[in-house]
């Protein structure tokens, strides 16, 4: 699968080809034009991410129609105190309330989503082989409610994705967000929990959970290039077409970390100015 999955990626190969064919009559070119074969491979490889990029977009679309205005931290206080979806101290490794550190700014029911997941002293998020699930750090770790809830819809039938190399992965998966759980907390929040391993959930739809209750084990599942969890609050059940909200914590502690861009050297909020209760990335979080 993996020979596959590199061999997708020489399709180019195919387009330089058909160029050089209009150009010129040498027959390296005619060669080259056979390796636009791998385009339909390359297609078919990143089917799920085509196919939900579709579907975003048409949720987009839906979304500005319906709502026309997104919650802000100025227009929007959550109906709910929130904590924080793990045990332990957990980085934010994606994801801030301003536009500049956003999870996904212009996907609205993304704009306030958060990617978490455990780096030990040297910034590094995993022990061992990156290609094994077990030498990630938060790999297997509980996922807890964020708040009292109703269990509105999981999703378990996404096999982990396969780590070829840092950012390189091959999904196994109809969807982006893998195994998933949606809580339905009140009349217009809902939380999403995403990349869950399979088969780890221990609830079901229907059922109410607590605040801190564990729901199901961190995965790799989805559009994941090593184990991590996502977690965002919605307006609705849609993945697809409910708007993201900003979320308010409750009891959390923030700590700096010395020397994060060793893991990812992207520009970060300063510490000093996070809002209060709120998350960004680059930084250290945990519930008191």
């Amino acid at each position: 699968m993996k020979v596959i999955y590199y061999l997708s990626n020489i399709f180019w190969l195919g387009l330089v080809g058909l160029i050089g064919t209009y150009f010129s009559d040498l027959v390296i070119f005619k060669y080259l034009c056979f390796f636009g074969v791998f385009a339909f491979l390359n297609l078919a490889l990143n089917f799920v991410t085509i196919k939900d990029s579709i579907l975003q977009i048409i949720g987009i679309l839906k979304i500005k129609l319906k709502y026309g205005e997104i919650p802000n931290l100025e227009s929007y206080e959550t109906k709910c105190l929130y904590s924080l979806p793990f045990d332990g101290v957990w980085v934010c490794v994606n994801g801030c309330v301003s536009k500049e550190y956003s999870h996904s700014w212009n996907i609205p029911t993304q704009r306030y989503a958060y990617d978490f997941i455990i780096l030990d002293e040297n910034n590094e998020s995993h022990r061992g082989d990156i290609q094994k699930m077990d030498s990630y750090y938060c790999y297997n770790r509980e996922i807890l409610a964020p708040a009292d809830g109703i269990v509105i819809k999981i999703m378990n039938k996404s096999n982990d994705s396969s780590i070829l190399k840092r950012t390189k992965f091959i999904i196994h998966a109809n969807n982006i967000a893998g195994n998933y759980i949606i809580i339905k907390h009140s009349e217009n929040e809902y939380s999403l929990l995403a990349h869950l391993k399979k088969d780890s959930f221990t609830v079901q739809e229907g059922e109410s959970v607590l605040r801190g209750q564990v729901v199901a084990l961190c995965g790799n599942s989805g559009n994941s290039s090593e184990p991590h969890l996502h977690f965002q609050i919605q307006n609705g059940e849609s993945f697809y077409n409910s708007l993201g909200v900003p979320i308010l914590f409750r009891n959390i502690s923030s700590f700096k970390i010395n020397g994060y861009k060793r893991y990812d050297n992207r520009e970060y909020m300063n510490f000093e100015e996070i809002p209060n209760q709120r998350v960004t990335r680059g930084h250290a979080y945990a519930n008191r």
